[in-house]
């Protein structure tokens, strides 16, 4: 049985969002913009991908994630697990 993840992002300046799940089926690909925000569930490991990422705040299973050190260049692309 598998569980289900909460990915919730909430977004301060334009980004390019795209979100996998373990069997690869994507979650989300789109450009979010000023004050919206994402949720989307599924099974994780997730692949996630944010640009800029500075411009994203992350919670996963309601618990906010520092991108931080995922970021690289401005840019998060990471897996995620539980």
């Amino acid at each position: 049985r598998s569980a289900i993840d909460i990915l919730q992002f909430h977004f301060s300046a334009q980004t390019k969002v795209v979100i996998r799940d373990a069997s690869g089926n994507e979650l989300a690909n789109t450009t979010k913009q000023t004050g919206e925000t994402l949720s989307v569930q599924g099974e994780s490991p997730f692949a996630i991908e944010l640009n800029p990422a500075s411009a994203v705040e992350f919670r996963f299973n309601n618990n906010v994630i520092d991108l931080k050190p995922y970021t690289v260049n401005g840019v998060v692309n990471f897996r995620l697990s539980r």
